[in-house]
């Protein structure tokens, strides 16, 4: 069953879904990256998945300098939830834009970041030259996990758009 929200919802959701006799897995999108998802959602919510943009278990070289950075920052701990990451990937695309930008007015910084093309982020490669504002995206998808401790998420498969889609962009 999918149920779209975010973790403050969907926790209580499962509880609900279970008692009323719902036993198949649990899908939802990127609104369940806590772990207060499996304090509210208890056993109902262990194993299931989601989807969403980041974790802090891939081993891609940008997510592994991204935690070693964020944790020097925040006295050893990881990001919470993804908004770190997506955070993280905005400013670092204004910045590498502010670099090939012509000048700096907001025209020019517009034009440098529409013409992005692969910029390596945290979240995946970012292209955003000919999509009209729709870069295509990876999907990283996450079980949820008690018993590992932490944030009880592990990481299940990444998605790349090619995957998926093929070349058609």
């Amino acid at each position: 069953m999918f149920m779209s929200g975010y973790f403050t919802e969907t926790g209580p959701l499962a509880k609900q879904a279970r008692q009323v006799g719902i036993t198949g897995p649990l899908l939802g999108g990127d609104g369940w990256d806590s772990s207060q998802i499996l304090i509210s959602g208890g056993d109902a919510i262990n194993g299931s998945y989601f989807c969403n943009h980041y974790n802090n278990k891939d081993t891609r070289p940008q997510v592994q300098a991204f935690l070693k950075e964020w944790q020097a920052a925040h006295n050893g701990q990881l990001p919470g939830t993804t908004m770190a990451a997506l955070g993280y990937d905005a400013t670092m695309l204004v910045c590498d834009a502010l670099t090939r930008s012509k000048g700096l007015d907001s025209k020019d910084l517009i034009d440098a970041l529409a013409d992005t093309e692969k910029f390596p982020g945290v979240t995946g490669d970012i292209t955003l030259k000919d999509k009209n504002g729709d870069p295509p995206k990876r999907a990283i998808v996450v079980q949820l996990d008690s018993s590992i401790g932490g944030n009880g998420q592990k990481f299940a498969k990444a998605y790349e758009y090619a995957d998926v889609f093929g070349d058609q962009k």
